[in-house]
């Protein structure tokens, strides 16, 4: 997986949100959750970096550090954990907006 650009970034989170859509609509958290934790596998460090420079979105640090906490993570798991945050409050802005 290669998101080296905006279009990329965009393309990425329009086919979370189809993934998300197709298991149920319209998708609730968990469906999100769900779409975005199958592409955890591609979460490379330098795809994490991608996608955290690419965000509008920062973070959830209380999510992150739940995640985290629960076992003894490495610094690559706090980076994949805060990529996949980040996923996921975007894939939920771009179907709330699509709601509107």
């Amino acid at each position: 997986m290669d998101i080296d650009t905006r279009a990329a970034y965009d393309a990425l989170i329009d086919d979370l949100v189809a993934d998300a859509r197709a298991r149920a609509d319209p998708p609730e958290n968990e469906q999100v959750w769900a779409s975005v934790s199958d592409r955890v596998p591609d979460l490379t460090g330098d795809v994490c970096d991608q996608i955290l420079s690419l965000s509008t979105t920062a973070p959830d640090a209380e999510l992150v550090e739940e995640v985290t906490a629960a076992r003894d993570s490495t610094d690559a798991e706090r980076k994949r954990a805060r990529a996949v945050t980040v996923l996921v409050q975007d894939v939920e802005t771009r179907l709330d907006e699509r709601a509107d």
